[in-house]
């Protein structure tokens, strides 16, 4: 190589090795991961409503475990940087969820059913706007309804 372009092919490789592993993953990649962590926790999701306010609570107190746990591992995951932001307001709403949840295990446990329903209104409203969000982010488990078996 002649000495005038060794100056700018050697600042091309540094840049390029630079940038290497600066970008993050792919989108595709960080919602395959993220898509598996919620597969495996939307399995112990509970398959019925609950039939008395004993079952509301054990199910409530349930919610809140699974998705505090799921919630700590997908945020440990390396995020797209094309989703960081809806990824953020994701994990907002999520824990907006987890604290409705927890209130709602409080209700079932006192036996307030008025109460319970009413924040079971407020969380679907929460839901529904993290499911738009994690349809934006590309996801088909994560923040999205669990299919119930047939």
């Amino acid at each position: 190589m002649s000495p005038r372009y060794a100056g700018p092919a050697l600042l091309l490789a540094v840049a390029s090795l630079a940038s290497c592993g600066s970008s993050g993953p792919s989108r595709s990649d960080f919602v395959a991961k993220a898509d598996r962590l919620c597969r495996q926790s939307n399995k112990t999701a509970a398959k019925r409503p609950p039939r008395n306010a004993r079952e509301a609570a054990r199910q409530t107190a349930q919610e809140v475990a699974a998705r505090v746990t799921l919630g700590r591992q997908l945020r440990a995951l390396k995020v797209a940087k094309s989703v960081k932001s809806d990824f953020r307001r994701y994990n907002a709403e999520t824990q907006q969820a987890i604290g409705l949840f927890r209130l709602q295990h409080q209700a079932a446990a006192a036996n307030q059913e008025v109460r319970f329903g009413a924040l079971g209104r407020r969380l679907n409203a929460v839901l529904k706007a993290r499911d738009s969000i994690a349809a934006r982010i590309g996801f088909k488990e994560c923040g999205r309804a669990v299919k119930k078996p047939q």
